[in-house]
């Protein structure tokens, strides 16, 4: 069965092998919610205005595929180089 959580728990190896060097990832997860938490955004990357978009948009799929009405809170914080989405299943 696929689920939230199961996808939630392997963004960081997805991370680790696609982007290297590029952030870093944590996850805290409790309970039915996990705060993924991407620090330290290269500067190259966020000179692109849609960079932080795409990654909203990627981590919704992650409801689709779960066949989930997504229930995500996602913020990009620009001067922190950070970006953190909350999700809930």
């Amino acid at each position: 069965m696929v689920t939230v959580a199961g996808f939630v728990r392997v963004i960081p190896s997805v991370v680790a092998q696609s982007y290297k060097d590029a952030f870093k990832v944590v996850v805290e997860r409790v309970g039915s919610e996990a705060l993924v938490v991407f620090e330290d955004i290269a500067p190259e990357l966020l000179k692109f205005d849609a960079y932080p978009v795409v990654w909203e948009g990627v981590l919704l799929g992650i409801y689709d595929l779960a066949s989930m009405a997504p229930q995500l809170d996602f913020k990009m914080q620009r001067g922190a180089r950070r970006m953190e989405a909350r999700f809930r299943w």
